[in-house]
């Protein structure tokens, strides 16, 4: 009994259960490939299968331990099921909410995985890649009316919490988030430029672009150009400039990442 509980002590040691019960327990000594972990003992060569092992006994041969959780590393014994089959086919649903750190009803739940640059979670259902909040607000209340979009009342993106997402149109979704920083939205608000001059029919010019331009802002910026040789050379060199940058297929300009522009726009 007592080898058993050295084992024991030497396996949990090397897994971080600092997640919480829910979360993944991550195996962090040696992997095999495939991520899997590796550990020696007399039962059970693979951590995943010993902790199997540890919590409902031998497994039977030519049984397979799986992850639903479908994170190779992980050895939280929530995540494991017992299969005849090598690549058993988890239930979406399973496998959806062994992803979520689910807090109290009205608070925000957290999609622990793989998210887009937006910071929105997705979920591959097993009928391609969907938003991880699409995932759960269907999975309660169906699909979403056509011509409309969730919007996260919360403004957490990676929020997956069904209470806190809303069918709404885009225009809607865009409204709201005027307050968090959707400088578009927040612009068409404005009724006066930043010098203070006021927006209406006769003193405003609209670009082709839709953006709005303050009259006699553009005014007083000729006039120093006529007037002030160091401000027109100023802006000739900063059209210069601008004429020079790279621009892609639809003649907008980019920015080579990582890479600062050079006199020729070459670099």
């Amino acid at each position: 009994m007592g080898a058993r509980s050295t084992i024991e002590e030497r396996f949990w040691v090397k897994v971080d259960t600092s997640g919480g019960n829910d979360a993944c327990w991550l195996w962090t000594a040696a992997k095999i490939p495939g991520g899997f972990g590796s550990f020696t003992a007399p039962e059970e060569n693979l951590a995943h299968r010993y902790s199997w092992f540890l919590h409902h006994g031998p497994i039977e041969r030519g049984m397979f331990v799986i992850q639903i959780c479908e994170n190779s590393s992980c050895v939280n014994p929530r995540h494991l099921e017992l299969s005849a089959e090598k690549c058993k086919k988890v239930d979406p649903a399973v496998r959806f909410w062994v992803k979520v750190d689910r807090a109290g009803p009205d608070d925000c739940w957290f999609w622990t995985k793989a998210c887009n640059k937006q910071g929105y979670g997705t979920f591959n259902s097993g009928d391609g890649v969907i938003g991880a909040h699409r995932w759960s607000w269907e999975s309660v209340n169906g699909p979403v009316p056509e011509n409309l979009v969730l919007d996260h009342l919360c403004r957490v993106h990676n929020c997956v919490n069904p209470g806190h997402l809303e069918p709404a149109t885009q225009a809607v979704n865009v409204e709201r988030a005027v307050p968090f920083g959707v400088y578009g939205s927040a612009n068409r608000r404005k009724t006066h430029c930043p010098q203070g001059h006021l927006y209406d029919d006769e003193n405003t010019y609209v670009s082709k672009a839709g953006s709005r331009h303050c009259q006699v802002c553009i005014k007083e910026r000729l006039r120093r150009s006529r007037e002030d040789p160091e401000f027109r050379r100023w802006g000739q060199e900063s059209q210069r400039r601008t004429n020079r940058r790279p621009r892609n297929e639809r003649r907008s300009y980019v920015r080579r990442k990582g890479k600062p522009f050079t006199e020729t726009g070459t670099s």
